[in-house]
């Protein structure tokens, strides 16, 4: 049975499905419908508001999370849209750093119930989602070094934190990551900061 979905502005009276909306979903994060540049351009905030967690860009209601992943703490951005019509509900998002998205469809006269299906999924999803991508980071853990003529060496490990860590980068028999820190230093601002270079992947 179809629900009204409408992921662009309430009242617009489109008739779509789970299986629709997921199919949406998963062709931008796939880039199918949009190349990647597009959707990286697509997926950035306009505009703040009064809450520093909350953004707005076109169409998305942005929000910002640091308790999504409790264990290992860190910011989650949740690009999310939200259309109701007639006692029908239609509540989509993307978090883009984890190449996931949902659709909530509800119907029936409590209005709040597309955003408590969708709170709740968020709370149980993506401390496991966290998890199972740092499992998979463990491969990148370790001491790599180069075969080539200009020989270069990288270690990296793993705390709570985002990423990886950059603990060494060598090229050619010079400490690359020594010398970003010792700029650093040299900053009489900057240096108060403590400095750890972190390496990031993208799904």
């Amino acid at each position: 049975m179809p629900f009204i979905a409408n992921p662009s502005k309430s009242g617009g009276g489109l008739y779509s499905s789970t299986n629709d909306m997921s199919q949406f979903i998963w062709s931008i994060l796939t880039h199918k419908i949009l190349t990647q540049t597009e959707v990286n351009i697509w997926l950035k905030p306009l505009s703040t508001t009064p809450q520093l967690n909350t953004l707005v860009g076109m169409p998305w209601e942005i929000y910002r999370s640091n308790i999504l992943t409790p264990d290992h703490p860190h910011t989650v951005d949740l690009y999310s849209k939200r259309g109701s019509a007639m006692g029908y509900e239609a509540y989509m998002g993307i978090i883009d750093q984890y190449g996931l998205g949902f659709t909530v469809l509800t119907a029936g006269g409590f209005s709040e119930a597309a955003t408590n299906l969708a709170d709740t999924l968020l709370t149980v999803l993506i401390p496991a989602v966290e998890e199972a991508t740092r499992s998979e980071a463990h491969e990148y853990v370790g001491n790599f070094t180069s075969s080539k003529e200009h020989e270069s060496t990288i270690r990296t490990t793993m705390d709570n934190g985002p990423g990886l860590i950059l603990s060494n980068l060598t090229r050619n028999g010079s400490d690359i990551v020594g010398a970003i820190q010792g700029l650093w230093a040299s900053q009489p601002e900057i240096g108060r900061a403590s400095c750890r270079e972190r390496v990031y992947g993208e799904c």
